[in-house]
C-alpha cells in the first residue's frame, strides 16, 4: 500500500457542508420580446408551471427551506438551480457561475462542488448546464421558432401528447424497459453546458470524466482503500448538515455509504423497506449494519394491499417498476422526521459491478498473473458452460449477456400486442428516467433530496481505472459481485453483510400482489376505457388469459404492474392537459 499513499494523500478535498434549496427550474424566453424584461418567480410547488406566456424564469425551492432564488448578476439575467450544492447559495456564486458562462470559460464549472444543475437566463443566450456528478436530475428543452422552453420536468413542456410520445417507448415501458417516451425534446447531458441563441443551438463539453492514473499492477485491496478514502471524502460535506438519511436495503452499496457517513462524522438514520414476505426479507442485513454502526434504524413496513397502485398518483413519465408504492412511504416517513437529504448507494451497481466479463477481461487486464490464472480457473468451476466461455474467449463477448431484462429477455408481457422490428434498447446509465420520475413526484415536493455520495466525480474516475477483471470473481463455483466493495467493508463491518452471497426474492411482493388483485388490475389496464386498450397496446382477451392463470400471473406480474403504471401514467396527462393519448390511428381493434 506504501506506493498509493502519495497518490491518497494528492486527490484528497474536502468540500463545505451540503445545501438544498433548489429543488428545480423552468422558464421561457421568446428572444424577440427578451430585451422588454424576464420575470423572475420563486415559486416552492415544483409539480405546477405558473406562467406560460412572455419571458420568465422560474426557480423551484425547496418546501421545507428558507432559501429564495438567487440574486440577479446582472440586469435582466437570472441563474437558476436544481440539486445539493456544497457551497453556499450566495450572490458571489450567482455572479460567479454567470462571469463563467459568458466568458466561455465553461471548464471551470467543473470546479464548483455539489451537484450543479441549472441555467443562466440573459436576454440573448440561454446557457443550460449539468455537472458529472447525479444522474436523476437534469434539463429538458424545447425550441420553436425563436423561443425555448425549459424545465428540469419534462411535463411542464408537453402540449401535444401525440405529437411528442413515442409509442414504440410507451410499449417498452409497460414491459418495464426504462426509455424516454418523449421524442420531441432534448436533454442536457452529464458535463455539459447547451447555448441556446435566436438561430442556434449549441453543445460544450466542459467536463470529463478521465481514468485515474495508478501504477501499473494496482491490486484489488488497493483498489478497495483508495475506493474507501474517495467514499469518505464524499461523505464528509454531509457531516453538519442536520441529520442525514440513509434507505438502507442491507446490501453492499448502502452500506458502503452508511459506514462512510458514520466514519466523517455524520448524524445519520437509516430508514429500510421491509416486508412480512419471508422471500424477499432482506431486514436481518439492515440490522446487523446499523447495530454494528449505532445507527438508528426506522423500518418501514411495505404496503402490498389496495394502497399499492393509486389513481391519485400524478406521473411527468411512466414510472417502470414495481416499487413506486414502498418508495412514497419512504418519503412520507423521511419527510415526517424532518430530513431533507437522503442518500442512497445507487451507483455502486454501475461503478463496481460487472456490466461486461469474459475471459479477454481476464486475460488482456491490469491484474498480476498469478490472479489471471485462479481467476480462469474459477471461470472453468462457474455456473457458465463451456461453449460461452470459448465464445467470450474468442469474440470478446460478454459471459453476462442475457442478465439485462431487454430484448429477448425482457420480461414476460404475453398480454401485450406484440411489436415488431423492435431493436434492442440501449440503456443510459448517466440518466435514468426512473429515479428522474421518483425524484420528481416522491421527494423533491416534500422537500427531500435525493444524493448519492457513490457517484462522486473521483469514484467515477476510479470506477474507469478499475479492470472488469475486479468486478467480479469467479471463485469455487461462486461469481463474487463487486469484490472492491466488499473487501472495502472486511474490515468494517461484519462478515454476514460483506460475505452475503446471492440474493432475496425481491420480485416476491410484486408477485403476490398480482395473484390477491387480479381484479383491479384487469379492470385498469384491460376495460374498454385504458388507455392501453383503446390505443392497441394491451389485448384484452390475452390479458383475461393470462390473470387467469396463477403461473403466468407469476410470470408477467412484473410487466402487469408496469403497464398499470403506464396507464396511471396517460390518466394523470389526460387529466393535466385535458386531451388523451391516441397512440396510433390504425390501433388494431379488439372482439370484446
Amino acid at each position: 500500500m506504501a506506493r498509493i499513499r502519495q497518490f491518497q494523500g494528492a486527490v484528497m478535498v474536502h468540500g463545505s457542508k451540503i445545501s438544498g434549496d433548489y429543488t428545480g427550474c423552468s422558464g421561457q424566453v421568446v428572444f424577440s420580446d427578451a430585451p422588454n424584461g424576464i420575470r423572475l418567480r420563486g415559486v416552492s410547488e415544483p409539480a405546477r408551471v405558473t406562467a406560460r406566456k412572455g419571458c420568465y424564469a422560474q426557480q423551484w425551492l425547496n418546501p421545507r427551506g428558507s432559501g429564495a432564488a438567487l440574486p440577479s448578476p446582472a440586469e435582466n439575467e437570472h441563474v437558476l438551480l436544481s440539486g445539493a450544492l456544497a457551497e453556499p447559495a450566495t450572490a458571489e456564486l450567482a455572479a460567479r457561475i454567470r462571469d463563467l458562462l459568458v466568458n466561455g470559460r465553461y471548464e471551470e464549472l467543473g470546479q464548483i462542488a455539489g451537484e450543479l444543475v441549472g441555467c443562466l437566463v440573459t436576454p440573448k443566450k440561454i446557457y443550460l448546464f449539468k455537472s458529472i456528478m447525479g444522474n436523476s436530475s437534469t434539463i429538458f428543452f424545447q425550441r420553436s421558432g425563436d423561443a425555448v422552453r425549459w424545465s428540469t420536468n419534462p411535463a411542464d413542456l408537453i402540449e401535444d401528447p401525440d405529437a411528442e410520445i413515442d409509442r414504440a417507448a410507451i410499449w417498452r415501458c409497460c414491459r418495464g424497459e426504462g426509455p424516454i417516451i418523449y421524442h420531441s425534446m432534448e436533454r442536457v447531458r452529464p458535463g455539459q453546458v447547451v447555448v441556446l441563441e435566436q438561430h442556434r443551438t449549441t453543445a460544450v463539453e466542459y467536463d470529463r470524466i478521465t481514468p485515474m492514473a495508478l501504477p501499473r499492477r494496482t491490486t484489488l485491496p488497493e483498489y478497495a482503500e483508495i475506493a474507501y478514502d474517495l467514499l469518505l471524502d464524499a461523505a464528509r460535506p454531509y457531516a453538519g448538515s442536520g441529520r442525514i438519511g440513509v434507505l438502507l436495503s442491507g446490501g453492499i452499496d448502502s452500506s458502503s455509504v452508511i459506514t462512510a457517513l458514520v466514519d466523517a462524522g455524520a448524524d445519520v438514520i437509516a430508514y429500510h423497506l421491509s416486508t412480512d414476505d419471508q422471500l424477499a426479507d432482506e431486514s436481518s442485513y439492515a440490522r446487523a449494519v446499523c447495530e454494528h454502526l449505532n445507527v438508528p434504524l426506522v423500518s418501514i413496513l411495505t404496503d402490498n394491499g389496495e394502497g399499492y397502485l393509486s389513481r391519485s398518483w400524478e406521473f411527468p413519465h411512466p414510472y417502470s417498476h414495481t416499487g413506486y408504492r414502498h418508495l412514497e412511504q419512504a418519503a412520507e416517513r423521511v419527510a415526517a422526521d424532518g430530513v431533507r437529504f437522503l442518500l442512497t448507494g445507487r451507483e455502486g451497481d454501475i461503478l463496481f459491478g460487472p456490466l461486461r466479463y469474459g475471459v479477454r477481461d481476464i486475460l488482456l487486464g491490469d491484474v498480476r498473473w498469478r490472479e489471471k490464472q485462479e481467476m480462469l480457473c474459477g471461470v472453468l468451476s462457474s455456473r457458465w458452460q463451456l461453449p460461452s466461455i470459448l465464445k467470450s474467449c474468442l469474440s470478446n463477448a460478454s459471459l453476462l449477456e442475457g442478465s439485462m431484462p431487454i430484448g429477448e429477455n425482457a420480461r414476460r408481457s404475453d398480454f401485450l400486442v406484440p411489436m415488431l422490428g423492435m431493436s434492442e434498447e440501449k440503456v443510459d446509465f448517466n440518466f435514468m428516467v426512473q429515479e428522474a420520475t421518483m425524484d420528481l413526484t416522491l421527494f423533491r415536493p416534500r422537500g427531500v433530496l435525493l444524493c448519492s455520495p457513490m457517484g462522486s466525480k473521483e469514484l467515477r474516475r476510479l470506477s474507469m481505472r478499475l479492470p472488469n477483471a475486479y468486478r467480479c470473481i469467479p471463485f469455487q463455483g461462486r461469481v463474487i459481485d463487486k469484490p472492491v466493495l466488499r473487501m472495502m467493508l472486511a474490515r468494517r463491518l461484519p462478515e454476514l453483510i460483506w460475505r452475503r452471497g446471492g440474493r432475496s426474492w425481491l420480485n416476491s411482493p410484486p408477485q403476490r400482489y398480482a395473484l390477491r388483485y387480479s381484479q383491479p388490475l384487469r379492470e385498469l389496464i384491460g376495460s374498454p376505457g385504458s388507455h392501453l386498450v383503446r390505443t392497441g397496446m394491451v389485448n384484452p382477451a390475452l390479458l383475461a388469459e393470462t390473470l387467469g392463470q396463477p403461473v403466468s400471473v407469476r410470470r408477467n406480474a412484473e410487466a402487469l404492474i408496469c403497464s398499470a403504471m403506464v396507464e396511471l401514467f396517460l390518466r394523470s396527462m389526460e387529466q393535466r392537459l385535458g386531451t388523451a393519448w391516441k397512440g396510433s390511428q390504425d390501433a388494431p381493434a379488439f372482439a370484446s
